[in-house]
């Protein structure tokens, strides 16, 4: 790729910092020196001291110590976490012109900064009633089945908060437990009378789900920020599975196998050479197979935490809770409904976003994910 350095002066002119040590950080690296650009260090929550690609990764605290806040642009490397990342460099300090969340695969062939589209609060009013049909829709099928579910994440502190959704949030998070969860999608598609949704199971052998089901609504689509395709406009609804000791080796060797047989299955063309020549050699299904077996022994043997496994390597402890906060729920109400919450939601709230979850963030870090498009049918 011939590219002239005077068109891309946002990635030249000071040094470059990529914030995220992972998959999509390795693949970015390698593309940037593609461009003769040779990136000074990786940004991550895993400790100092640690070398990806060649290049230290260091935490931000460090990096703003060595370079102050406006002495280096940083570029988000991650696909999934990107709003999480401009919410914490703006937390810090960072002026957002040293960052650079552009596309950056765009930029490379020419030069246009094209960023994040933001939704208006016409199209947010639109994402939301989706978006409450497919809780009722969970709601609904739970209760006519006796299938324990709960509000998670950002939905359920947008319960205890708002009553509704926090009013930046553009999505949905719901739980369950491993054995719930399977029940839910095995009654929802005979449920879905209408023909409304796309319901996924991982494990089937035609589904295009790898370790998590998927609850959509046709005739929708959303392209975020980052990611190769289209997709409907969909629900997060995870899955936990037992944990003996979050601390043990055990819980580390799974979650180290799973992100590697995960990373086997969706090996591209930059990915390491083993793992293409076993996506190569290995049937996709034999892959959905391990997986599932990691997740069948996890929950074969009682346990008194459980845990979400969400792909990436290092989030297992800030995903891991008692499991006795599961056991027991309370009616919250969401936008004039009311929907079921683990019963000691504060300890669960506390635990993800501190004490004083209650009151509001400053307003420069209540960032919303990021789209490329979105569209919401007839």
């Amino acid at each position: 790729m011939n590219i002239q350095k005077n068109k891309i002066p946002l990635l030249t002119e000071k040094p470059l910092v990529l914030y995220g040590a992972g998959r999509h950080g390795r693949l970015l690296v390698r593309s940037l020196r593609s461009l003769g650009i040779e990136p000074v260090a990786f940004v991550d929550r895993s400790p100092a001291g640690k070398q990806l690609e060649g290049l230290p990764v260091d935490t931000l605290e460090n990096t703003i110590a060595r370079y102050g806040r406006d002495g280096v642009v940083y570029v988000p490397a991650s696909i999934i976490y990107l709003s999480d990342i401009l919410g914490t460099l703006r937390r810090n300090g960072i002026p957002d012109a040293n960052v650079f969340s552009a596309d950056i695969s765009l930029y490379y062939r020419t030069g246009l900064v094209r960023n994040p589209k933001i939704i208006n609060d016409e199209e947010m009013a639109r994402l939301r009633e989706i978006f409450m049909d497919m809780i009722k829709f969970v709601h609904n099928t739970c209760e006519k089945y006796d299938i324990p579910y709960y509000l998670y994440g950002g939905t359920l502190l947008g319960a205890v908060r708002h009553k509704g959704f926090i009013p930046w949030d553009d999505d949905v998070d719901l739980c369950m437990l491993r054995k719930d969860y399977d029940r839910f999608f095995e009654v929802a598609k005979k449920e879905d009378i209408a023909g409304k949704y796309n319901i996924h199971v991982t494990f089937d052998p035609d589904s295009p789900k790898t370790f998590r089901n998927l609850l959509s609504r046709r005739n929708t689509a959303c392209w975020c920020w980052g990611t190769a395709n289209e997709r409907c406009i969909s629900i997060d609804i995870l899955p936990f599975d037992n944990i003996v000791n979050p601390d043990g080796f055990l819980p580390r060797l799974q979650e180290k196998l799973q992100v590697f047989l995960l990373s086997c299955v969706s090996a591209g063309r930059k990915s390491e050479w083993y793992k293409r020549l076993l996506k190569n050699i290995i049937p996709r299904l034999t892959f959905k197979k391990m997986l599932r077996g990691v997740v069948t022994f996890s929950n074969s043997k009682p346990a008194d935490y459980v845990f979400y496994f969400c792909g990436v390597e290092g989030f297992r402890k800030a995903r891991t809770f008692p499991k006795k906060w599961l056991e027991e729920r309370v009616p919250l109400e969401f936008e004039g409904a009311m929907f079921w919450a683990p019963k000691d939601y504060e300890s669960m709230l506390t635990a993800m976003y501190g004490a004083k979850y209650m009151d509001l963030p400053p307003v420069n870090e209540r960032v919303t994910h990021a789209w490329k498009s979105i569209f919401f049918g007839e």
